[in-house]
């Protein structure tokens, strides 16, 4: 059976395309902010994403260091 193509992911943000700028970065941006304020609290010790894709954890670590958001994300294959 052939194997199928990758889809890409909403939160690939390899690319610098007007709609990565405008709408994806921005939402991922959002939605931490938003689990961020869902953890204030609740007594967990922090936030981890986990990403299958290499190049978009790079992607993602650098955008929350420039955005101070205090969230690990890790490779997992």
């Amino acid at each position: 059976m052939p194997k199928m193509p990758a889809t890409r992911s909403f939160y690939d943000i390899t690319g610098s395309d007007s709609f990565t700028e405008r709408i994806k970065i921005p939402e991922i941006v959002e939605q931490a902010e938003r689990q961020l304020d869902a953890l204030a609290g609740s007594g967990a010790s922090g936030i981890e994403w986990r990403v299958a894709n290499e190049e978009v954890v790079k992607r993602l670590k650098k955008l929350f260091r420039l955005k101070n958001i205090p969230i690990d994300v890790k490779y997992v294959p």
